[in-house]
């Protein structure tokens, strides 16, 4: 018997079906993972579908009433992306104020 997640059509209907192992684990993890208030941080080689599973997590969670929103680091400055996701800079670098 296969397994399939299914988000709200009206929505966004990301669709993934499966019947391996590891894509029933995928499933189970990313309802446990959409049931917290919680960041996700994705990782992984281009072309495994990080996106579909953040917007599957997305869909599924309370925050589906707001706006999903994907970025891609390979474009961001190392020191722009760590003072954006720990608030801080990376080691070595003088704090600077940043107003938003």
């Amino acid at each position: 018997m296969g397994f399939r997640l299914k988000m709200d059509d009206s929505v966004y209907p990301p669709q993934i079906m499966g019947r391996s192992k590891k894509i029933i684990k995928l499933f189970r993890d990313v309802k446990k993972v959409a049931s917290k208030d919680l960041p996700v941080l994705l990782i992984g080689e281009n072309g495994t579908y990080k996106e579909l599973i953040a917007r599957l997590i997305h869909y599924g969670s309370e925050r589906a009433k707001g706006p999903f929103v994907a970025l891609s680091f390979n474009s961001v400055p190392k020191e722009i992306l760590e003072l954006e996701l720990f608030g801080y800079p990376p080691e070595g670098q003088k704090e600077t104020k940043r107003e938003k």
